[in-house]
């Protein structure tokens, strides 16, 4: 049998932004096809421009995060996650979607040095526990002990709370494939580190 999907994908497949990118396919497959993607994104991400993978409790919950400087992607990196992307689902409209999304979040990409989040989460059973609270709490003091800032973006109003305590601010918001996505970013707290 085939590894348990890891838990980005497991918590991502019914994310408000996911959905438009995976059409018409019921959540199980949405997390398979997520944990293909999620797999070719952290090998991509840590073989050319040595990403973080923050892991919480036994992969409870996981995050994957880009250092200042390495977002975005080479484009021969992202080249290959659209090609594996479109094996994995079989659809050109999905790697449609999939451009669509990537061109728009990377015209909001802020310039200054930063940490960029790209995913983060947890495993549905394990929501609600603080394991997201403490990824986020290692990242934003790494990114604060630098004096740099972090960024991220979301489709999930859920979410926003959670962002905002760790003191990420809406920066933009614009609908993308129909998903009201959110632009956050934090500025480095000075007296923290």
């Amino acid at each position: 049998p085939a590894p348990p999907p890891p838990p980005p994908s497991r918590a991502s497949g019914g994310r408000p932004s996911v959905r438009p990118l995976l059409p018409g396919l019921p959540r199980g497959a949405r997390v398979r096809a997520l944990a293909v993607l999620s797999r070719s994104s952290v090998e991509k991400s840590s073989a050319g421009t040595a990403s973080l993978l923050f892991m919480h409790d036994s992969a409870k919950a996981a995050a994957l995060v880009h250092p200042p400087h390495k977002f975005p992607l080479p484009v021969s990196a992202q080249l290959a996650l659209a090609w594996r992307g479109l094996l994995t689902v079989k659809s050109p409209g999905v790697a449609r979607r999939w451009l669509v999304w990537q061109l728009a979040i990377d015209k909001q990409h802020p310039k200054p040095p930063h940490y960029y989040i790209e995913f983060i989460g947890v495993d549905p059973p394990h929501q609600g526990q603080g394991l997201g609270s403490r990824m986020l709490r290692d990242i934003t003091l790494r990114a604060d002990r630098e004096q740099v800032g972090c960024y991220l973006e979301t489709g999930n109003p859920k979410n926003v709370p959670l962002y905002e305590r760790y003191g990420f601010e809406t920066t933009a918001t614009q609908i993308i494939n129909g998903v009201n996505t959110r632009f956050m970013w934090r500025a480095a707290a000075v007296n923290r580190a």
